[in-house]
This record gives structure tokens, C-alpha cells and sequence, in this order.
């Protein structure tokens, strides 16, 4: 029995339309959803030639009230259809990009039934280089899997 999907979300449009399905199927069976965002300042420290103290952290802390507002509207857009949400931002150290791990995670220390995630389409290359957080859920999972495409 599915009670618990987490969603993996980003704001992305993938990640909108995983939503618009966790709250479909929130809805039909009466579970709950727990959004979950991992927040990797890496692309923060990434963009300073000479890392300025003050200005990464005030630039850190304006992606955070970003990522807040972003997250507010979605669970927002699912209150407003009776499902109840919970959400979770997970901070992870700067470079080490462990989105999969940290999502496989939360999902097993909430006991998660279905982990419900956008699938974007980022080529066999950069696959190949970057490695693919869906696939890694997907192999990593205890719990069933959903991807959501276009």
C-alpha cells in the first residue's frame, strides 16, 4: 500500500510535471507527499575566480530564499487540491553533487512506498561524464520508482 511519496524536486518543468502526477496520485489513494530538495551550492563556489567569504554567502543565501519561494508554490499548488504535504531541503557539501545518495536516503529514513521524480533527457554524453541522478534512484531504490517524462 502506497501511503508516503517522496517527490524529487527541483522547479524545474520536469520536475512540475512529477508533481502534477504525485498529486494525481496522492488524490486517488489518499497518501501523502514529501518534497525533497537537495541544495548544492557547488555552481555557487563554481562561479568566484577567488572565493569572497562574504559574497558566497550572501550569494548562497539568496539561492536558498529562491529554492524556498520555488518549493512554497508547489506545495502550495497541492494543498490546494486537499493533498497533504511535507517538505524537506537537504543541504549538501559544496562539490560534491550526491543528489542520488542524498535523495536515496531520505527516502529510506522515511520509510518511502514510491519516489516519484522528473526524468530530464540530458544526452548518452553527458550521461556518460556526469553520471544520471534517475538512474542511480532507480538502482539505489529500495521502494518503486516513477519517471515522469515530457
Amino acid at each position: 500500500m502506497i501511503r508516503k511519496i517522496m517527490l524529487a524536486y527541483d522547479g524545474g518543468y520536469e520536475a512540475n510535471q512529477a508533481l502534477d502526477m504525485a498529486i494525481n496520485i496522492a488524490q486517488g489513494i489518499s497518501a501523502e507527499i514529501y518534497l525533497v530538495t537537495i541544495f548544492n551550492p557547488f555552481s555557487i563556489f563554481e562561479s568566484f575566480e577567488t572565493p569572497d567569504v562574504d559574497a558566497v554567502n550572501t550569494a548562497m543565501d539568496k539561492e536558498r530564499k529562491k529554492l524556498h519561494e520555488i518549493i512554497s508554490q508547489a506545495i502550495k499548488k497541492a494543498e490546494d487540491q486537499g493533498v497533504k504535504v511535507q517538505s524537506k531541503v537537504i543541504e549538501d557539501k559544496p562539490g560534491l553533487a550526491r543528489i542520488g545518495p542524498n535523495l536515496v536516503n531520505f527516502a529510506e529514513m522515511m520509510d518511502i512506498d514510491l519516489i516519484i521524480m522528473g526524468r530530464r533527457n540530458t544526452g548518452a554524453v553527458n550521461r556518460l561524464l556526469v553520471g544520471s541522478v534517475s538512474n542511480y534512484v532507480i538502482q539505489a531504490a529500495r521502494c518503486a520508482v516513477m519517471l515522469v517524462k515530457e
